[in-house]
């Protein structure tokens, strides 16, 4: 018995019943998201998210909920007993021999191509999950090369900063050379890494700044956030919406931390050249 009969089951064949239903469902997520993203275009950037992350998790419940309700209610026949009377006529007349050649042939239905279109899942859930992993190893890997930052001023400020935002705890503060932006990497213990070249090359005030809207992440819980995102993403690969709404999601999240980094006393217009100048520096370099 090779894979392939493994998976001709009631099952898969639920599964890919479940994800036929998901195409169009998707689709009309989608569009009603978008929708209401253009009806709410002047809306904070709080409300946007909001719409955009809901939108995903109504995304990532679609499927299940489209399962739970295909789910049959399957009878268990059972084969009748044949009687010991045998009719005579029936009796006497001989068994005739059907061969390949005399069969009928049956036309092919969906369902005969069940088993490979879950292997193909399967195969493409198993390869973005691998995904998913190393880029969390890259994560682990960035930390583990990166320097831990020793100023006084600048461990005085990131301090500052997490009591004004109310964090409980002030994550580690690194320079690596493997990135070319601040970044935020590790969930249970968030490290915010810098480049050594932005870190020389910016005021500390805009410092301050861009750790503030780095903090303002791991406030928001967005790794949590982004690893639920990309779990979706390799389970619901197949689907163009999910891919489109999941960008959406993190755009908006930029903005809400740009937003929430104004909101706590930056001047906007000192703020947008700091980000202008840390891309010219990342440019450059």
């Amino acid at each position: 018995m090779n894979l392939l009969d493994h998976l001709n089951t009631p099952l898969a064949v639920q599964l890919i019943e479940t994800f036929a239903h998901f195409l169009w469902q998707g689709v009309l997520i989608l569009a009603v998201a978008e929708l209401l993203g253009l009806l709410l275009k002047r809306a904070s950037s709080h409300i946007r998210y909001a719409l955009f992350l809901g939108s995903f998790l109504l995304m990532a419940l679609a499927p299940v909920a489209t399962f739970v309700w295909l789910n049959p209610d399957t009878p268990d026949f059972e084969v009748a007993p044949l009687t010991e009377s045998v009719h005579p006529v029936a009796a006497s007349i001989e068994p005739v021999m059907m061969t390949e050649e005399t069969l009928p042939a049956v036309p092919a239905t969906w369902l005969d191509y069940c088993p490979h279109l879950a292997l193909l899942y399967l195969t493409g859930v198993f390869i973005l999950t691998c995904r998913v992993a190393l880029a969390f190893g890259g994560g682990w890997k960035l930390r583990q090369s990166s320097t831990p930052a020793t100023d006084p001023n600048l461990l005085a400020t990131l301090n500052d900063l997490t009591d004004r935002i109310r964090l409980v705890k002030a994550p580690t503060l690194a320079y690596c050379k493997r990135v070319t932006t601040p970044t935020v990497v590790g969930i249970l213990r968030p490290t915010i890494l810098f480049p050594f070249f932005m870190m020389n090359g910016l005021t500390p005030n805009q410092v301050e700044m861009i750790l503030l809207h780095e903090l303002a992440h791991i406030k928001r819980y967005d790794p949590w956030v982004n690893l639920f995102q990309r779990l979706i993403e390799a389970l619901l690969f197949f689907h163009p919406a999910v891919w489109w709404l999941s960008h959406r999601v993190r755009i908006e999240r930029e903005k809400c931390c740009d937003d929430y980094v104004v909101s706590m006393g930056a001047e906007r217009f000192s703020y947008a050249k700091t980000l202008v100048e840390a891309a010219e520096l990342r440019n450059e370099n």
